[in-house]
């Protein structure tokens, strides 16, 4: 088994594949905030592929696009939630400050994310759509304490309904 510290240290280094597997386990042993925390964390890193695409193709300088994930994938919908169930779980959890770096660059992937168009009358099992699970998640890494090089989004109505939508859907505490 994966330590919670371990977990961490992976997601510095950018293994969030790795990251994905070992929390989704670590959540069946102990479920808890910080297991939650680099689950949800992971689970929004996956779209880095996404954001790369989408910048190349905008003529932006990024990183070397990886493997292809589409813009429909549930994997910030279910990393939001994860996110979201850790500040349930503890209203002062914090971020590592080893993960800061690591957490902008997911929170700077996924506003590129949310600003593309997504198709429109998506079903999805969710009580929010793809683009609120991304802003929703900025929102909640921001609220950990994770410093942003660039706080310009933070002016962007999108932004400012997410941090509203978030803390409604804390004040309901766990299922």
């Amino acid at each position: 088994m994966v330590e919670t510290d371990e977990l961490f240290s992976m997601l510095a280094q950018e293994r969030f594949v790795e990251v994905l597997y070992f929390a989704s386990l670590a959540t069946q042993v102990s479920d808890s905030a910080e297991n939650q925390l680099a689950f949800g964390l992971s689970c929004c890193a996956v779209i880095q592929p996404i954001a790369d695409y989408l910048r190349n193709r905008d003529g932006e300088h990024s990183r070397e696009p990886g493997f292809c994930i589409p813009r429909t994938t549930k994997m910030v919908a279910n990393g939001y939630l994860h996110l979201e169930s850790a500040v349930k779980r503890s209203n002062s959890l914090e971020t590592p400050s080893i993960v800061h770096s690591f957490c902008d660059s997911v929170r700077n992937d996924l506003i590129v994310y949310a600003f593309e168009d997504h198709p429109i009358g998506i079903q999805n099992e969710f009580p929010f759509s793809y683009p609120v699970a991304a802003w929703g998640a900025v929102a909640i890494i921001d609220r950990l304490g994770v410093p942003a090089k660039s706080d310009h989004y933070r002016d962007f109505y999108p932004y400012q309904f997410s941090v509203k939508f978030v803390e409604e859907r804390l004040k309901d505490g766990l299922p």
